[in-house]
């Protein structure tokens, strides 16, 4: 009987602890998203923009890289 009750404990603290996740991800996430669309801020910007990579010299010799 107690091995029931232990495995029903483990089973609750699971459940509680993964809709307590789950619930506290969607509250961030979802104020986080409204405050920037209320700001006009994007948080993912997908278009495409100049790199900022810069070419270095392609020089092979050792004393110009140290």
């Amino acid at each position: 009987m107690m091995h029931f009750f232990r495995i029903l404990s483990r089973r609750s603290r699971d459940i509680s602890s993964a809709i307590l996740l789950v619930v506290s991800y969607a509250v961030g996430i979802g104020f986080s998203s409204i405050a920037g669309k209320l700001a006009g801020k994007r948080f993912l910007d997908l278009s495409p923009k100049r790199s900022t990579w810069v070419a270095h010299n392609t020089d092979s010799s050792w004393d110009h890289m140290y």
